[in-house]
């Protein structure tokens, strides 16, 4: 029987690229893992909220006129009443 022999250089090489592989996937689980976490966390929830209203500002919108259009509300009454109105 013949034996074959590996070179050193081939098994240096083989034994690299299989450990650049593993590194590789571990760094891609890892970032999978970690980065959505870091997509949620905000900093804005870390600021404090000032809890005093600005009160000039609820007098400015109570004294504005509530601008209520009502033709707005008719427009679904008037499709309902045509399509019931189109069928025998």
């Amino acid at each position: 029987m013949k034996k074959t022999k590996f070179s050193t250089y081939f098994v240096f090489i083989s034994f690299f690229t299989l450990a650049t592989i593993l590194v590789v996937i571990i760094q891609k689980s890892y970032a999978n893992l970690i980065d959505p976490i870091n997509k949620v966390s905000n900093p804005s929830l870390g600021k404090v909220i000032n809890p005093e209203l600005d009160l000039e500002i609820i007098e400015e919108i109570a004294i504005k006129p509530v601008n209520f259009n009502e033709d707005s509300l008719s427009i679904n009454s008037v499709e309902v009443s045509t399509n019931s109105s189109e069928q025998p």
